[in-house]
């Protein structure tokens, strides 16, 4: 991998040199830990678990977006602490909740510093912009790391009062991977099935192409997460059954969530693993086909997330190739197998 990229360490480092200078060791709260079959975030949370541990964060509150209790952080985190917000593409209008969330913290919370972990930026309406804008205009400490040009204009013009940092996106801390198995199939096709699809009626398909996958198929790859995925309902049945407890299992709830987090990244890997070429409009399957030094062709999502993510900092690889359209995608992928040897099964 470095042989092709040898820019992976100087990334690395780069994360590694940002992250610590605006998240000081000591009392941190760390929010939005995923629980939804996105391998991109549970990536992500795997990355912040080890700066936690590496960093010298004394994690003493954490929550997914349904478990997030102000009045609890408010108890736990000491006036000087610092609010963390996970690193991933919510930062505006596409997904609700976790903007929400930030908007209320920020109002809320303004004795204590706040770092949005990387993020892309992407707002439809200008409403919900200049909302988001009063909210952080309202916080004296607010830190905003922006994983691409694209965002980092957009959030320096819309947050003048905030502090705006470029940094890569945080999967690439990771460096170099290792496939967990051998190829079985020569192209994999995984496309996103949400709002985010640049195909809202459903992405085009040939007959000739390989059925479209996407991140909740991973669960097919790997078995190892439905251990953690029935501790953790075990969880959720509890809180619904006793609201009163959830507080008081919080800690045990977070450690089940980051093992889930874990077992459904290795399975995104265990997926990615199976194929020789990749066609995605993922972000993190783009990524993530970087650090395990598969050939994949890149389409974009609805609104050019991809695009500015490669110009920023990607694109440079041998291994990505672009395409605007399905049929040009398949095609350049056509060719990759045909340029490396043999197809699997001929």
């Amino acid at each position: 991998m470095s042989a092709l990229w040898p820019g992976i360490e100087s990334l690395r480092d780069r994360i590694n040199e940002i992250v610590r200078a605006n998240v000081p060791a000591g009392p941190v709260a760390l929010l939005e830990a995923p629980t939804f079959w996105s391998v991109g975030d549970n990536a992500i949370w795997t990355v912040e678990q080890q700066m936690a541990s590496e960093f010298g964060w004394d994690v003493r509150y954490a929550a997914t977006t349904k478990t997030f209790d102000a009045d609890r952080l408010a108890r736990v985190l000491p006036p000087g602490g610092t609010i963390v917000f996970a690193a991933g593409g919510s930062l505006g209008d596409v997904w609700p909740r976790p903007q929400q969330i930030r908007e209320a913290v920020c109002r809320r919370f303004t004795d204590r510093r706040i770092v949005v972990l990387t993020q892309g930026m992407h707002f439809r309406d200008e409403r919900n912009l200049e909302h988001a804008a009063g909210a952080f205009a309202e916080h004296p400490d607010l830190t905003l790391l922006v994983r691409d040009h694209w965002s980092e204009t957009a959030a320096t013009a819309a947050f003048p009062k905030s502090k705006v940092v470029l940094t890569p996106d945080l999967v690439l801390r990771l460096g170099p991977l290792e496939r967990t198995g051998t190829p079985t199939t020569d192209i994999q096709l995984l496309v996103r099935r949400d709002i985010e699809s640049k195909w809202p009626e459903g992405f085009p398909h040939n007959e000739s192409w390989p059925p479209g996958i996407d991140w909740p198929d991973a669960s097919r790859y790997d078995d190892a997460w439905r251990r953690s995925e029935a501790r953790y309902r075990w969880f959720v049945r509890l809180r619904n059954r006793l609201p009163k407890l959830a507080g008081m299992v919080t800690t045990g709830e977070m450690r089940v969530v980051s093992q889930l987090a874990e077992a459904r990244f290795a399975a995104g890997v265990a997926m990615l693993s199976t194929a020789r070429v990749v066609v995605t409009d993922r972000l993190h399957a783009h990524v993530l086909c970087l650090l395990l030094d598969i050939p994949h062709v890149v389409l974009d999502n609805n609104y050019g997330k991809l695009t500015a993510l490669l110009e920023t900092w990607t694109g440079a690889s041998p291994l990505v190739h672009r395409a605007s359209q399905p049929d040009e995608a398949m095609g350049i992928a056509e060719r990759l197998v045909s340029s490396s040897g043999a197809r699997l099964g001929s």
